[in-house]
């Protein structure tokens, strides 16, 4: 590639062999491969009408001759870089600080030309171009159409199929997005839209050994071509499953899922994506016990949400938030919950609603406020039936234990019964259940014992 700066005006990109190996020549620079990459970012950026042409520093590191520097190590170069212009009276680039970003050319968009495709030249500065992955029109229609009904039974918990249906398709979320998912003639990047959303549904419904699959048949479509922000979420989204399933090796290969998501993000200013980082780092914070972290990371990841206008993500972020909160604050707590409510009743966004009702029942009983409790839970009830999710089932039942346990001795054969009724639905091959089986014994005591007596195990 070969960079020239002609009148200290125009900056004019080219492409002079197929080699990775970056060569700039020109009137003005020095042959650094790492300062002709950082001017034809920017150069890019400004071209594009992105973030009004402004790169971050994390941008610089990802590309291909940044990856390996430090943060500081890559702010050191870009203040050397500027010093190198500033010597010679080219004011190209405005910057916010010099070591540690933002920048942006200080030349009108007008009077850059770019003399090759731009998305090769996005393609070697290893950043997202938006505009060689879209399938066609009548494509995008005909999936479009169908993706957005299912979305939309998923926002009212039509997750699975009616029983007994002859055509489970048009009827449930899980149907549509298999149909679209196993569409080979489809283009890689809308079938892989609609794996991803499998997955959502898959963790909602407490499924994730079921996920396996989906995983491999997801993963062989990384090579056909789809944008990084898709590879960025399909990643993400397998790393969640792999986490929620546990087991022995659940761990390393949720590391490695996440170091792909983490690689395939490089170079994309996305706050979605800065959303979902923080939302998984929260929960690896809440899962050893640093609540205060994950409050911050949750935090983090709700702002995120909120400045894009994601409702769906803020109203599982509320839902995180009150989650954690609910034994160190729990009116803070309800605070952040029915917020949450109110998002997924008004936006008709969120799958965690159901979650949502149950801790706000909980608290409710924990204060001794009856009526609140009794009301949450009939909501979560009857929500859980539109879902036919055995967990959210399950812990429906839970609660109705929690109310007879309350009442004492009287109440224990009501205790067993909701208690045998609870693991009959989350004792399942796809599910962690000895980590339930932990918890209501801490929460029932002997009383579990004579449950455990009557209901199966695997």
């Amino acid at each position: 590639m070969v960079y020239t700066l002609y009148r200290m005006k125009t900056l004019t990109i080219s492409v002079a062999s197929k080699s990775a190996q970056v060569q700039p020549s020109g009137l003005c620079f020095p042959p650094s491969p790492q300062m002709f990459e950082w001017i034809a970012l920017l150069a890019y950026s400004t071209k594009m009408q992105i973030n009004e042409g402004w790169v971050t520093l994390e941008q610089v590191q990802g590309l291909p001759h940044w990856s390996t520097m430090s943060r500081h190590h890559a702010g050191t170069n870009v203040t050397r870089y500027l010093l190198w212009l500033k010597r010679r009276n080219l004011s190209l680039v405005e910057t916010e600080t010099a070591t540690r970003g933002r920048y942006r050319m200080r030349i009108e968009r007008s009077d850059i030309d770019i003399d090759v495709a731009v998305e090769k030249l996005a393609s070697c500065l290893g950043v997202v171009h938006h505009g060689g992955d879209e399938p066609a029109l009548g494509e995008l229609l005909s999936f479009m159409t169908r993706h957005f009904s299912a979305v939309a039974l998923l926002n009212r918990w039509r997750l699975a199929a009616e029983p007994g249906t002859q055509n489970p398709w048009p009827k449930s979320a899980t149907g549509i997005w298999m149909e679209l998912a196993g569409n080979e003639a489809s283009h890689p990047a809308l079938r892989l839209l609609a794996y991803i959303y499998l997955m959502a549904v898959l963790d909602e419904r407490g499924q994730y050994a079921s996920g396996r699959g989906l995983i491999e048949e997801a993963q062989q479509l990384a090579a056909g071509g789809v944008p990084k922000f898709l590879l960025a979420r399909l990643y993400f989204s397998c790393a969640l499953l792999v986490y929620r399933r546990g087991g022995a090796e659940a761990e390393h290969e949720e590391h490695r899922l996440l170091k792909q998501a983490r690689d395939a993000a490089l170079g994309i200013e996305d706050r979605f994506l800065l959303g979902v980082y923080a939302s998984r780092k929260g929960l690896g914070h809440e899962k050893v016990g640093n609540w205060q972290e994950a409050l911050q990371q949750f935090s983090s990841a709700l702002w995120s949400y909120t400045l894009i206008e994601s409702y769906e993500k803020v109203q599982d972020s509320c839902y995180n938030i009150g989650r954690v909160l609910q034994s160190k604050d729990s009116k803070q707590a309800r605070r952040w919950l029915k917020l949450a409510v109110f998002l997924a009743e008004r936006m008709k966004v969120g799958t965690s609603r159901i979650m949502t009702e149950i801790i706000l029942s909980k608290i409710a009983l924990e204060g001794s406020d009856h009526d609140r409790y009794m009301y949450w839970l009939e909501e979560a009830e009857e929500h859980s039936r539109l879902s036919r999710s055995p967990i959210d089932k399950a812990w429906c039942h839970f609660l109705r234990a929690m109310d007879c346990a309350r009442r004492g001795t009287p109440a224990e054969a009501d205790l067993i019964r909701e208690l045998s009724e609870a693991r009959r639905l989350y004792v399942r091959p796809d599910y962690n259940w000895l980590k339930l089986d932990k918890y209501f014994a801490r929460k029932f005591g002997p009383v579990w014992e004579k449950v455990l007596r009557k209901s199966p195990s695997i």
